[in-house]
């Protein structure tokens, strides 16, 4: 199939993004709660970082955004439901928003490291359900 052409219909980006932060010590816990929110498509934006916890274990790392103009602000109550308490909340700019790695990766590009490996990995790991 060879496409030669395409018709997008443009819409006007929201202006605000508000970022939610949970630590979790519990990968369990983490997985179910990243995959719940993925199917209930409560937030615009979700993902998760595995990080050294600096004693040889791991943290987990659940980071969300929902987009959103001033008009229309999120409800965090409803957002968070189900999630464990003391969220830390961000508020930045669309644009920010979308531009938050440029000065990582313009530092990496100055200082020679971005065409260096570095050890950045994105994977995408299927849900299984059980057959039984």
């Amino acid at each position: 199939m060879l496409i030669v052409g395409a018709r997008f219909k443009l819409q006007p980006a929201p202006t605000h993004v508000r970022v939610y932060r949970i630590i979790y010590t519990d990968i369990h816990q983490f997985v179910a709660h990243r995959t719940q929110t993925a199917l209930d498509e409560r937030f615009s934006y979700v993902e998760g970082q595995v990080i050294p916890d600096g004693q040889g274990g791991w943290l987990y790392l659940f980071e969300a955004a929902t987009y959103y103009n001033p008009s229309s602000p999120p409800n965090d109550e409803v957002l968070l439901a189900g999630l464990p308490p003391g969220a830390e909340i961000e508020e930045t700019s669309y644009t920010g928003w979308i531009t938050r790695l440029d000065p990582t990766v313009n530092f990496l590009k100055t200082v020679g490291a971005w065409t260096i490996y570095h050890p950045w990995l994105d994977v995408f790991l299927p849900r299984f359900q059980s057959t039984s």
